[in-house]
């Protein structure tokens, strides 16, 4: 992820950037300001904890964080129940 972009932790972020314990934003120093919305952790929420044990004011973070990336196989038609046509 690039900079300012929403993380849950480091190792999601570009080389040289990490997961703001703060604002869950990739960062590359703690001094980097990013736009809104931040998560607002206090305490600070390190990569080392549990997202869901972290208390932080943005009600989004963090199961609503950031775009889902996979969906369910489930949920897919498959092509082999379509019988042959004669």
């Amino acid at each position: 992820l690039g900079q300012c972009e929403p993380c849950l932790k480091s190792e999601q972020c570009a080389a040289g950037k990490y997961c703001c314990p703060y604002m869950k934003k990739c960062v590359a120093s703690s001094s980097d300001p990013c736009y809104y919305p931040i998560a607002q952790c206090v305490p600070m929420c390190y990569d080392s904890r549990d997202n869901s044990q972290c208390r932080c004011s943005n009600p989004d973070f963090p199961d609503k964080w950031q775009f889902p990336t996979c969906t369910s196989m489930a949920t897919t038609p498959s092509m082999a129940t379509t019988p042959p046509v004669a």
